[in-house]
């Protein structure tokens, strides 16, 4: 059986971590950042398959272009 225990330092920490949340302000990103992440992806992806997946867990595939495509 194991057992845990409680740290000073993990309830330290959390006020930090919640004020880093708060800090942070997302910036909309450019339909060429978009385009040049996702060549990135592309590019480090064995197949298409692997690229696809990734684009789409990454919010960068766009399906309606994508469908018009085929």
């Amino acid at each position: 059986m194991t057992t845990r225990r409680a740290t000073a330092g993990a309830k330290a920490a959390e006020p930090r971590r919640e004020s880093l949340l708060a800090d942070f302000a997302l910036m909309p990103v450019s339909p060429e950042q978009r385009r040049h992440a996702a060549l990135a992806v592309c590019h480090r992806c064995a197949t298409a398959d692997e690229a696809r997946e990734l684009l789409e867990a990454l919010g960068l595939l766009d399906v309606a272009r994508t469908r018009g495509a085929a």
